[in-house]
């Protein structure tokens, strides 16, 4: 079994409080790291606002500002966790929104090379997320008799210049189709709706969505997955404000995720924004991932911000080639750093070597 640490951090006005848990220690470790709240706030615009211009051009983040800051809030414990695979991280606050997995350490690699790093929304979180996980059953055997059963659903959106955007989810969709051993419904296109998806999705090990994501920041409850609906894909119906309006049966909606039952082991959710969560006090996170949990998967892959469909699309396909390789048996996390590492490695495409084509991929829930 790998060796594993939990990491939770606390910010305040003042500094960031870290604590590190050992199975071998009575009481946590504390260090301190000179980074404030108002700190981290100022780089999560870096991250979110300025990914997508007024002509809807991806612009990458600035990273810099991200490394200076992220380096600080990883160097105090990294002695501490020489010796472990994994690590648990729990953030607090805003650092729910950094990628603290891509962040250097002083040797100039990044945390992710070290470790394997999984996150949760709270420590307690964990414990629920490892009693729902099927692979930590006896009897071990999921709903296709062997072979994991999935719903795949790829789906663009009636947009100007999204053409191409489309054909990216729907071949995402098919990724798991053409995997040898699991069996499922994949549907792309206008046949990927969200009728089928809540028909479908409570009996299936493994569920993905690959589409476009929608955060309301209002109400966090009213964020959702765009799917298709009526023969058609999704489109606004009109805008208040700032505030695009989708009509509601194209909306899955985290609220209405929150009233389903999952078996699935795994649900990825490959979509602009789906890794973003309102914080409230407490860490009470609202947003799809929170819903999925709650909903019973044990296990959420999301990302934390909008990525270039080809670097998503090759990320995603390395994680389900290492997961579901037949005669193997590895875990999620592994699975994702492995996909991670071959992107950052490739120097046939270096421009993918950079955080923002892998960093916004992170595994919430149980790691296995």
């Amino acid at each position: 079994m790998p060796k594993i640490a939990l990491v939770e951090y606390f910010t305040s006005s003042i500094k960031t409080y870290i604590f590190i848990v050992r199975p071998e220690d009575a009481v946590p470790i504390v260090r301190e790291a000179r980074v404030t709240e108002e700190q981290i706030k100022a780089c999560v615009p870096n991250l979110g606002d300025t990914l997508s211009g007024e002509s809807g051009e991806i612009i990458k983040p600035d990273f810099q500002a991200i490394d200076r800051l992220a380096g600080e809030l990883i160097e105090p414990f990294l002695m501490d966790v020489e010796e472990f695979d994994i690590l648990y991280l729990v953030p607090h606050g805003w650092l729910h929104y950094i990628p603290l997995h891509a962040a250097r350490c002083k040797d100039g690699e990044y945390l992710i090379q070290k470790h394997q790093v999984v996150y949760s929304p709270s420590a307690t979180v964990i414990k629920y997320c490892r009693l729902k996980n099927p692979r930590r059953k006896p009897d071990n055997n999921n709903s296709n008799g062997g072979n994991p059963s999935y719903l795949s659903l790829g789906v663009g959106a009636k947009l100007q210049g999204n053409r191409q955007h489309n054909k990216l989810f729907e071949r995402e969709a098919r990724l798991i189709y053409h995997k040898p051993g699991p069996e499922g419904i994949c549907k792309t296109g206008e046949q990927a709706t969200k009728e089928l998806f809540s028909q479908e999705c409570e009996n299936k090990d493994i569920i993905h969505v690959a589409c476009h994501g929608y955060f309301d920041h209002e109400d966090p409850l009213k964020s959702g997955l765009l799917l298709a609906a009526g023969g058609s894909l999704p489109c606004p119906t009109k805008k208040v404000g700032q505030k695009i309006i989708f009509p509601p049966e194209m909306l899955l909606t985290a609220e209405e995720l929150f009233n389903h039952r999952f078996t699935a082991n795994l649900v990825t959710l490959s979509a602009c924004v789906t890794g973003l969560n309102e914080n409230k006090p407490g860490d009470e996170l609202i947003g799809l991932t929170r819903a999925c949990i709650y909903a019973g998967t044990p296990s959420v892959l999301v990302n934390l911000w909008h990525v270039r469909l080809e670097s998503n699309l090759r990320l995603i396909e390395s994680f389900y080639t290492h997961w579901l390789a037949p005669g193997k048996k590895i875990s999620k996390v592994e699975a994702l750093q492995k996909a991670q590492l071959e992107m950052i490695n490739d120097t046939s495409r270096a421009e993918w070597q950079h955080p923002y084509h892998w960093a916004p991929f992170v595994l919430v829930g149980d790691w296995l």
